[in-house]
Formats: structure tokens, sequence, C-alpha cells
């Protein structure tokens, strides 16, 4: 038996909105929860995976790229990094956050 899929599509985040910022950080969050390493780093307390990721995701908007996945409308997947030459917190704008 065939199962049916959604079709997944990916796009360039062109805009940072707060409800998309949530919906990514829910992405995060799921996707994270069970790392051994997230959980070190964090000392074991998951309320603060959304407080870690939530600067990464804004510092790679200012300064690199983050690309969603979607299903339907649902985001289901994120991808952000910098280009050569440029990191996290490399400048003023992205230590703001």
């Amino acid at each position: 038996m065939a199962t049916s899929r959604k079709p997944t599509t990916v796009s360039r985040l062109t805009e940072l909105s707060e409800p998309t910022l949530e919906s990514i950080l829910d992405v995060l969050e799921a996707a994270f929860s069970e790392d051994e390493f997230t959980s070190i780093v964090l000392a074991n307390d998951p309320s603060l995976r959304r407080l870690f990721v939530k600067p990464m995701i804004q510092s790679a908007f200012a300064a690199g790229e983050v690309w969603l996945a979607y299903e339907e409308q649902k985001i289901v997947g994120v991808a952000a990094w910098f280009p050569p030459g440029r990191y996290m917190y490399d400048s003023e704008d992205q230590r703001d956050f």
C-alpha cells in the first residue's frame, strides 16, 4: 500500500517575524530534545533550549542565511549558516540578540 506524502518545499527566509521565529524555535526545540550534547550544555534543563537557539537563529538571519522546509504551510525543518569569513556574533548587530 502506497503512503501519501505531503510535498516539501524549501525557501530562504527573507523576513523574520515573531510568529515565524516561534515556529522555528518549536521545530528546533523538538529536533534537539533528545540531543545529548545540547542537554549537557544546558545542564539538562529543557526550559533553556529555546533561549539557547533563539539568538543563533537571529544572528544567522542578520549575517548569514536561514532556510526553511515546509510541508503545506507548516515549518518542518530549519537550516542556518554563515558565509565564508563570517561567523556567529562577529558583529555588534548580532551581539544585540
